[in-house]
């Protein structure tokens, strides 16, 4: 039924890329990104040619971080932040795989409004943890992230869920626009969770994606 459900949605989602090998995992699921980042959720001085940059979706161990709320930013997390390029998270993620800390990663397209981009990723009974990354373009240095989310609550693999991912400032850059003059962090800040203005609303920020994972092996 799995296989049957896999190739289901390999034509239904991905069309030809369905012919592409995919790695042996013993669990795999799809994962599957819409960007809802619109001018009605977040009209405070939405930006023209508003995106989301390719993003990264990593599994993992529970202890492993790909970014931490007490610490700077990781070189990777700093180019992702400042520009979209994922090139050294990409190779921060890849030694992590290569000490048993992460098992697969996928990158995503870039999305415009309401565009969707899906990847496969891989799990096990270790690395049973999601965390998904894309820089908010244009920003200072905003991104989102769903962060380690566990995919094997309380033992059991979970069929589907749906994740709305936070905003998180970098701490690299100190302006609060869109489209300002870079104001550098001297030192750089800690990662924290965007509370202000213009994404927030109250201290709330609306979603700016929607994640879908859906298990298929």
């Amino acid at each position: 039924m799995k296989q049957l459900t896999y190739i289901a949605l390999c034509i239904a989602l991905m069309g030809s890329a369905c012919t592409k090998q995919q790695p042996e995992y013993p669990v795999q699921y799809y994962v599957s990104v819409q960007n809802i980042w619109g001018v009605d959720s977040h009209p405070t001085d939405y930006p023209a040619y508003a995106r989301l940059d390719p993003f990264l979706a990593v599994s993992h161990r529970e202890t492993t971080n790909l970014f931490n709320l007490l610490f700077p930013a990781t070189d990777g997390i700093r180019q992702m932040a400042e520009s979209g390029v994922m090139v050294k998270l990409e190779q921060e993620v890849d030694e992590q795989r290569g000490g048993d800390l992460a098992l697969d990663r996928s990158l995503g397209d870039r999305l415009t409004f309401f565009e969707t981009s899906t990847v496969f990723l891989g799990f096990n009974d270790v690395n049973t943890y999601l965390t998904l990354i894309a820089h908010i373009s244009p920003s200072p240095d905003w991104f989102i992230s769903a962060y380690k989310v566990n995919l094997k609550p309380n033992g059991e693999w979970m069929d589907s869920v749906v994740i709305y991912p936070d905003a998180y400032d970098a701490g690299i850059d100190l302006s609060q626009t869109f489209t300002g003059d870079a104001i550098p962090a001297n030192p750089a800040q800690p990662v924290s969770v965007i509370t202000t203005v213009p994404l927030a609303n109250n201290g709330v920020v609306a979603p700016l994606a929607k994640i879908t994972l859906v298990r298929i092996k």
